[in-house]
């Protein structure tokens, strides 16, 4: 299981530059091709802010079609069925 930091999901979500778009999917790709990724609390705080200052939509009015995250006790995100 790999770690994500908050540039990865904003980048997924906000699709704002390709080119760093396409190196967060690679990320993101290769964390969940395994057990999955993890992301701390903090990563977890500061996506809705960080998404919401470069769309100015908050986090549920945007699709991110790369995961479902679900945030349990301990901040473990499942990847989307493929």
């Amino acid at each position: 299981m790999e770690a994500l930091d908050t540039n990865v999901i904003v980048r997924l979500c906000v699709r704002d530059d390709e080119e760093q778009y396409g190196r967060a999917e690679r990320v993101f790709r290769q964390a969940t091709a395994g057990a999955g990724a993890w992301l701390s609390s903090v990563v977890l705080a500061e996506v809705e802010p960080s998404t919401k200052r470069r769309t100015g939509k908050r986090l549920p009015a945007l699709s991110c079609p790369h995961f479902d995250a679900t945030a349990s006790g301990c901040n473990i995100v499942s990847r989307k069925a493929r």
